[in-house]
């Protein structure tokens, strides 16, 4: 490809970076500022994807740089990503009968159909990985982001600047990490960011009295109480403290009860984040059996409960379900919340599941990995969140948008 595409034809639409398997390709400004492909020839494995996917090598039609599409595979559909990052779906009807897949399109600036790469399903599916879901998880964080960013803006220019507070008790390493990213998020989007760092000695009537002064404060449109919390404090007593509607963590007993009942509240940020993604992919849970694993009030009951509302039939397992592997492998869809490295492992997944790892963990080498053995199911997979970049990343857009939400009904109030 390098010795075709150059700095001068390049439309710079990265269809041959985002397809690239093994990350081989960055895209780069030359002097004369032309965006072009550079090549690591050391990662390049020769398979040819980018060469089908480009559309300056496959043909001589003006292309617009923002109708160029790269795909990955979902059961037995195709879904584009385009190079503007928009999402564009491509369904079945595009599956061709030599059981070929599209996975590439270009467009003309008159939206007329130029290029199409097509490949073996057998084949990328071989090559890709899960290059492709990681990159279109980023594109989908960056939407919400987007998304958020916009809606501050527009209630900032009506009076409101939507501020969330976090409130921090104690010492703890991830804890302090965690609230770190929120406040860096918060900033990002233009919200306001108050934070309040106690110390590990801080009593209960202490904590309480501040969680009343931010329930009164009408500037404060989110409260967050960062667990866990020394062992010494009531964590659900605190919970039931907060103004359920500033609750943007979606903890407190009235928003459980709404989102049980299937009314609108606020919904815990790592289930909401995980329906977005759904959402966007859009995979219909409508009738899928849907198991969660684990049953924790911040993501095993309340995912439980999302599934549910959306048409789902729903098992939930836990430490103590019985064959599990048993049960696990007649899932469509597999959500595992339950703290253990790696622990589904390919004998418990069933071939084209779609698999939601939500686990975060430190392994003795330093590495991070999920609930999930990714390396030993992701080819038994139609789809699979990868650790980190997954799931993590949405929890946060998704207390963002609870923030905003909260805003915004102080607005309409």
């Amino acid at each position: 490809m390098k010795e075709v595409i150059n700095k001068f034809n390049c439309t710079g639409c990265s269809a041959c970076m985002n397809s690239c398997p093994k990350n081989a390709i960055r895209m780069e400004y030359s002097r004369e500022g032309f965006l072009y492909p550079k090549i690591d020839t050391d990662k390049c494995i020769n398979c040819n994807l980018c060469k089908k996917i480009c559309p300056v090598l496959n043909t001589s039609k003006n292309i617009s740089k923002n109708s160029c599409y790269v795909g990955y595979i979902k059961n037995d559909k195709v879904i584009m990503n385009s190079s503007s990052g928009g999402i564009f779906y491509v369904l079945a009807n595009n599956i061709l009968e030599n059981n070929g897949i599209v996975i590439g399109a270009a467009f003309d600036k008159k939206n007329k159909l130029q290029h199409i790469a097509i490949e073996e399903k057998k084949e990328i599916n071989k090559l890709m990985g899960s290059k492709y879901i990681q990159s279109n998880l980023n594109n989908i964080y960056s939407y919400i982001k987007e998304r958020v960013k916009k809606d501050c803006e527009e209630l900032i220019a009506k009076g409101i600047k939507p501020t969330l507070a976090v409130i921090l008790v104690g010492e703890d390493k991830a804890s302090q990490t965690y609230v770190a990213s929120k406040e860096k998020a918060c900033i990002a989007a233009g919200m306001g960011s108050v934070m309040h760092r106690l110390g590990e000695q801080t009593t209960q009537n202490e904590l309480l009295s501040l969680i009343e002064v931010l329930n009164k404060d009408d500037s404060i449109h989110g409260i967050l109480v960062q667990l866990p919390l020394p062992k010494h404090l009531d964590t659900n007593e605190v919970l039931r403290r907060i103004d359920p509607n500033k609750d943007v963590d979606g903890f407190h007993a009235l928003n459980v009860g709404k989102l049980n009942s299937g009314l609108d509240g606020f919904v815990p940020c790592t289930p909401l984040g995980i329906m977005e993604i759904f959402k966007e992919y859009n995979i219909d849970l409508v009738g899928k059996n849907a198991l969660v694993i684990g049953r924790s009030n911040i993501v095993g009951k309340p995912m439980a409960a999302l599934l549910l509302n959306a048409g789902a039939t729903v098992t939930i397992a836990h430490s103590k379900t019985k064959n599990l592997a048993q049960i696990s492998r007649s899932m469509d869809i597999i959500v595992v919340a339950i703290g253990k490295p790696k622990f589904l492992s390919a004998d418990m997944v069933g071939d084209g599941a779609i698999i939601i790892d939500v686990g975060i963990n430190r392994l003795d080498d330093g590495s991070l990995c999920g609930d999930a053995d990714f390396e030993a199911i992701k080819d038994k997979c139609s789809f699979i969140t990868p650790v980190p970049g997954g799931v993590g990343p949405m929890t946060i857009a998704m207390l963002l948008s609870n923030t905003i939400k909260s805003a915004k009904n102080e607005l309409r109030a």
